[in-house]
């Protein structure tokens, strides 16, 4: 099997950077956790793709991919787990179980213990059963809120798009996730049984968190209490950077946004570093000392936070240099159409 506009050289220095990543993950006490996007080979409805396939067929697809997954879990040995998209997006028919079955066989003969996610969409007892059957601990991770933040609570009811229709029947790439099983596009569904050998872990989609920088403590743990309902394993939160590089936001010059270029930091990571540490910590622990948050603000921004703020009953926004722009594009928890009813303290960096 190759690709043919892949170099062997380019091939594997990308090898070698994921050794590189999953190493300095593990050096650092954290999981490094694996995605895996795509299985599928054929590119119809892309005539122009920058990358192909050869060499694969459907006789051969399934065993290559298990060869393929063993292959690379051997040759890194940090990769503590792979999440899989098992639904029709992956490019394989939902309802594929034979295909998978031998995709985690790929897992379970790697020679070391290696955790198995599959994205929730189309989710049924059958797929489960699937990747059960490997041996391997196995966790099933529900979008939360949709495509957004959300609130710090689940929802409370199916979206009524997302509804099984008595008598519809779908067919094709996504059967199970536009048909029976549409009601685990987002949220946790029936994934929750009280008698259940998988693991659930909630995941936010990044979808409106991409540029703001957002730090409400008390949010935030709220947000932590409510992913571990019902035994929940936690969640996985796609901070804002998560997609930088998706559809060419990926250019030189960083993603920043300031009107005013002298905000910008060096890297632009470094302007997420207040709501890395604010997320991080009360995600981890819901009752964080708030120093930790606030001692941040003091050397880096010299400010204090006002004690009207921290006494306030609604949730705290941190807005610095913020410039509301009309007809935004993305639309961001906390920030309505007026700032006028909501509670936020603008500070500029020292």
């Amino acid at each position: 099997m190759r690709v043919p506009q892949l170099p062997d050289i380019e091939r594997d220095r990308n090898l070698e950077m994921l050794r590189f990543i999953s190493e300095q993950t593990a050096a650092r006490g954290l999981d490094f956790q694996l995605g895996i996007w795509m299985h599928g080979y054929r590119w119809n409805a892309s005539p122009g793709a920058n990358y192909t396939i050869d060499g694969l067929t459907s006789e051969n697809h399934g065993s290559y991919c298990r060869d393929a997954v063993r292959a690379l879990l051997q040759a890194v040995p940090k990769i503590s787990g792979i999440t899989f998209r098992v639904h029709g997006e992956s490019g394989v028919a939902e309802g594929s179980y034979e295909f998978w079955k031998m995709v985690f066989e790929g897992v379970a003969t790697c020679g070391r213990k290696v955790e198995i996610d599959m994205h929730a969409k189309g989710m049924d007892q059958g797929m489960i059963d699937t990747a059960l059957g490997c041996g391997q601990p196995v966790k099933i991770s529900p979008k939360y809120w949709a495509e957004h933040l959300g609130l710090p609570y689940h929802q409370a009811d199916i979206r009524e798009q997302e509804r099984p229709r008595t008598g519809k029947e779908a067919t094709g790439l996504m059967k199970l996730s536009a048909g029976s099983r549409s009601f685990l596009r987002y949220g946790y569904g029936d994934l929750l049984r009280e008698d259940r050998k998988w693991g659930v872990l909630h995941r936010i989609w990044s979808g409106t968190q991409r540029l703001l920088i957002w730090g409400d403590p008390l949010t935030a743990a709220a947000y932590s209490r409510a992913f571990s309902f019902c035994g929940s394993d936690g969640v996985e939160i796609m901070e804002p950077l998560s997609f930088k590089g998706r559809r060419g936001s990926g250019i030189a010059g960083g993603r920043c946004a300031y009107s005013d270029k002298s905000l910008n930091p060096r890297w632009d990571w470094q302007k997420y570093t207040y709501s890395y540490r604010v997320w991080g910590r009360h995600l981890y622990n819901p009752e964080t000392d708030p120093d930790v948050w606030r001692r941040a603000m003091r050397r880096v921004w010299r400010a204090a936070i006002p004690a009207e703020y921290t006494q306030s009953p609604f949730p705290l926004q941190y807005y610095f240099e913020l410039r509301e722009e009309p007809h935004s594009a993305v639309r961001y928890p906390g920030l309505g159409d007026h700032l006028t009813n909501q509670p936020y303290f603008a500070a500029r960096r020292a």
